[in-house]
């Protein structure tokens, strides 16, 4: 329950097509063994005011998960698989995953 005037943030993933990821992200789920649901913008705002929310924004920071995962991505580049917490399987599936997403990303 929110106060009265209270904030709710939601961060999330939205795709412009329901129910369909872009290519890399398909990839990254069919690679992690993930079931992720692709909601529209339009979609997620209906739901949201469905259920009494009357202020509704919409932020995009893709920008700024963008730069997120690409620096994961120089991090996991610089480390051998020995040196990161990851074996060698994980650290590459990791490598590609991150790199997935910001493609992805950077592909909008």
């Amino acid at each position: 329950m929110l106060k009265p005037e209270g904030v709710l943030v939601i961060d999330d993933w939205l795709s412009p097509t329901k129910d369909q990821w872009g290519e890399q992200l398909q990839v990254m789920c069919q690679n992690e063994r993930l079931t992720l649901y692709a909601e529209t913008e339009l979609n997620y705002t209906k739901t949201l005011e469905q259920v009494g929310f009357e202020q509704i924004q919409v932020r995009d920071e893709n920008d700024n998960y963008y730069r997120y995962n690409t620096d994961i991505i120089n991090q996991l580049k610089k480390m051998s698989p020995q040196d990161s917490a990851f074996e060698q399987f994980s650290h590459e599936e990791a490598l590609t995953s991150y790199q997935l997403i910001a493609d992805s990303i950077q592909s909008k």
